[in-house]
């Protein structure tokens, strides 16, 4: 009696394996990709400090308005 599954029929007639072939642009967009995260990743740094020091500015302007 045969499997009456239409996927497990269809991947043993087509083969069953995943496919092993890559195209040259998937490799250039995934570098391209990588990159871009390690930038992005460096900017959210930039910008966390960045925001420290702005919140540091303001209680400085603070401490001098209440001396004046």
């Amino acid at each position: 009696m045969g499997k009456t599954r239409i996927g497990v029929v269809l991947r043993e007639s087509v083969g069953g394996g995943k496919s092993s072939n890559q195209s040259a642009d998937l490799v250039a967009l995934s570098e391209r990709y990588n990159a871009f995260v390690k930038k992005l990743h460096a900017l959210i740094a930039s910008l966390h400090q960045h925001h420290a020091v702005m919140i540091q500015i303001d209680k400085t302007r603070t401490a001098v308005r209440l001396l004046c």
